[in-house]
């Protein structure tokens, strides 16, 4: 008999930002695109909001010359697949309407490089109606994906990628990958 507990058996533990490190042990940011704003830990003392406690992941936007986007990646620390795997987390953004930024969940497979941004698998690609119907809003997402549901038992790592022209600001809170019941 298999028995779920609302929370779900996390493989890769919840991520709420709370540490004093950034960015957290054995997670990645990088800027294949874009190298004025980067990944940074947001605070609710610096303006910055939080799903829960006071500090979460945020991005600002970034103005980029005509025809390009930035590019900036917010990779987890590698954990096991588990069955049934789902991605869950809260994210934000900051301006009401469509920035026309687009956000994207990824896989990065064991051993591929995470400094390429060519080692990455998309998993889903967002609009921001989306990822965050409503401005100012915490919204809850959750994926289940095949791509990830076909790595069972192996490590991988996700990416948080937002892509835009001085679009929005992105925030992220409570990570986590489960199995979901």
């Amino acid at each position: 008999m298999l028995i779920c507990s609302l929370a779900g058996y996390s493989q890769l533990a919840l991520e709420d930002f709370e540490g004093a490190v950034w960015p957290p042990t054995q997670w990645s940011v990088y800027n294949f695109q874009g190298p004025q704003q980067t990944w940074i830990q947001g605070t609710v003392a610096n303006g910055n909001a939080a799903h829960s406690g006071s500090q979460s992941a945020y991005l600002n936007r970034e103005q980029m010359p005509d025809g390009t986007f930035t590019e900036d990646f917010l990779v987890t620390k590698p954990f096991t697949v588990p069955a049934t795997p789902q991605i869950r987390f809260w994210n934000y953004t900051t301006i009401a309407g469509n920035s026309l930024n687009n956000y994207k969940v990824m896989l990065l497979p064991d051993g591929a490089d995470p400094a390429l941004a060519s080692s990455y698998i998309l998993l889903e690609d967002y609009t921001e109606a989306e990822v965050t119907p409503s401005a100012l809003t915490w919204t809850f997402i959750t994926l289940s994906d095949p791509e990830l549901t076909s790595r069972v038992g192996q490590s991988v790592r996700i990416a948080f990628v937002m892509m835009g022209d001085f679009g929005d600001r992105w925030l992220l809170d409570d990570i986590e990958v489960v199995t979901e019941c």
